[in-house]
């Protein structure tokens, strides 16, 4: 019996027609390009808006708002003072009850010291992960709509201005601060004043140039920010106050101590309320 060839029409041992085999190898389908990946609907800037909320969210722990009754610490501790001194004059107990009750003040007017070099510190600290998550909040939400160039200028500023507040507010230790006045006799605690009256002006001014530059961005982003006016903290004269501390023989110290604790209670409200607002758009 002979087996019939694959291209043979005819079957060779009965003649029947064949049926046709096709052998050829079909087609491919034509290559087609996948189509873009969706763009992902999470917010595209979750990560700087994460940040600025924590931080937002911390001030209650950092940013104290202190009640002007403050001074009455200090208060206290002078007028101990002054009465050890007197009872030292007219009872002539010598240095027995003067000495204690100079302590007693020292620590006093000490404690108030710390509690302001603590609220500085912990609001500088605050106000780094403020402006970061604002940085990275704009940045990236112009750079998924690809828009980057138009929020260069801005980020440009705000990142100068973040890197001259980390150089210059660093954390000053308060214990270090008033150990060293106690060492010193009070010399360090000049600069300790120096720096708690000098420092919430400087910050202020930053702070307001930084959240200038944040508005335009937002405004650029389509999302203006209605926010009251920010109402600077005036730079106050350490020379002056120092020098007329002196001549009021320390009376003038209580109204010093009154502005350390005001302006700072000032700044935290400015910031609060363009917080606030920025929360609220974003």
């Amino acid at each position: 019996m002979n087996v019939p060839d694959d291209n043979a029409q005819f079957c060779p041992n009965c003649g029947a027609t064949l049926p046709r085999v096709n052998t050829s190898t079909p087609p491919s389908p034509p290559m087609t390009t996948p189509p873009p990946a969706p763009f992902p609907t999470t917010s595209y800037s979750a990560s700087g808006k994460a940040t600025f909320s924590e931080a937002v969210r911390m001030r209650q722990r950092t940013d104290r708002i202190l009640s002007p009754a403050w001074i009455l610490i200090p208060l206290i501790g002078i007028v101990a003072a002054f009465v050890g001194i007197l009872a030292t004059v007219s009872l002539h107990t010598g240095f027995g009850l003067a000495l204690p009750l100079d302590f007693v003040g020292l620590i006093l007017e000490f404690l108030f010291w710390y509690f302001l070099i603590s609220r500085r510190n912990n609001h500088f600290a605050r106000d780094v992960s403020v402006r970061q998550g604002l940085i990275e909040y704009l940045g990236q939400s112009f750079a998924a709509m690809g828009r980057s160039n138009e929020i260069s200028t801005e980020l440009a500023t705000m990142n100068a201005i973040h890197g001259e507040a980390n150089a210059e507010e660093r954390e000053k230790s308060a214990v270090l601060w008033i150990v060293l006045s106690i060492i010193t006799l009070g010399i360090a605690g000049l600069y300790v004043l120096y720096f708690l009256t000098k420092d919430p002006y400087k910050h202020d001014r930053r702070q307001q140039s930084f959240m200038q530059q944040v508005q335009q961005g937002f405004s650029k982003l389509g999302k203006p920010v209605v926010n009251p006016s920010w109402n600077a903290l005036p730079d106050r004269s350490y020379i002056v106050y120092l020098i007329v501390d002196i001549i009021t023989l320390g009376l003038f110290g209580f109204y010093w101590y009154y502005v350390l604790i005001k302006d700072m209670n000032g700044h935290f409200k400015n910031q609060w309320q363009l917080e606030d607002s920025l929360l609220a758009v974003m």
